[in-house]
């Protein structure tokens, strides 16, 4: 996974509309990396054992998505900075 913080200044979007492709591509990745993660996760729910007698892989879980989502909105908003189109309540 790449994230913003890993570009080169040649990759940074050059216009607004630019940003906004970038941001939907972004977004779009995130949720299907959540996604992955949660869908893994449930799929080793029908080994209800393993929940019970290892609750790091809930905390792990749990872990990999809010990385995950901190990640790729920390992305986002670094282009939207950019295009001086961040949330202003963000900052």
């Amino acid at each position: 996974m790449t994230h913003l913080t890993q570009l080169t200044l040649a990759q940074v979007p050059v216009s607004t509309s630019d940003a906004v492709a970038r941001m939907d591509r972004l977004a779009r990745q995130g949720f299907e990396a959540v996604a992955e993660i949660a869908r893994s996760f449930l799929a080793g729910l029908d080994k209800p054992e393993m929940v019970a007698t290892h609750p790091e892989l809930v905390a792990g879980a749990l872990s990999a998505i809010w990385s995950t989502a901190e990640a790729f909105g920390n992305d986002i908003n670094v282009l939207a900075e950019q295009v001086a189109a961040q949330d202003q309540d963000a900052r």
